[in-house]
């Protein structure tokens, strides 16, 4: 393997490109900087190479990648920096290169949330929420009369039916 060098005029010497430069190609008077996204962690490189989904690089001349954090997200190659998750979503471990969407009966009300909030008993919601709102109490109360008020109007009529055959086969 070829390891990159400049020729530095001062001292009449070739020099090796330090970790986060490179040179590619034979008797270059200086190192090329790897860009934003990408990296050299090595001395003498003859390339940079691009950060990986679940990583990122937002200076030049980076001698390595960083990791995404909880809460962020990275899902192309030679990123240059993470993505807050959106609201009604997570991402509970650093590296990720997406977030997970927040089941029925959670949320996430914030961007970059690491977990996933329990609605409780009297809230609900629907996948991907960023909030729980209040169940239609009214809604449910009405639906609980009609429900009693059929039974008690089916026990009367029943009884009145009942009552109405025997007394008029009499």
């Amino acid at each position: 393997m070829r390891q990159s060098s400049y020729f530095f005029e001062q001292s009449l010497i070739c020099q090796t490109c330090s970790p986060g430069n490179y040179s590619d190609t034979n008797n270059a008077t200086q190192c090329s900087v790897c860009q934003p996204g990408s990296f050299s962690s090595t001395s003498g490189a003859t390339s940079c190479s691009e950060c990986q989904p679940g990583n990122f690089s937002s200076n030049s001349g980076s001698s390595s990648c960083q990791t995404c954090s909880s809460g962020s997200y990275s899902a192309t190659v030679g990123a240059t920096q993470c993505e807050s998750c959106p609201k009604g979503s997570y991402s509970g471990s650093e590296g990720s290169t997406k977030c997970t969407e927040c089941s029925a009966g959670t949320y996430a009300a914030d961007p970059g949330s690491t977990d996933c909030q329990d609605c409780g008993t009297i809230r609900t919601s629907s996948d991907g929420s960023d909030s729980c709102p209040d169940l239609n109490v009214g809604g449910i109360i009405l639906v609980v009369l009609i429900v009693i008020g059929s039974i008690v109007g089916g026990f009367f009529f029943g009884r009145w039916y009942y009552h109405k055959k025997i007394f008029s086969s009499s």
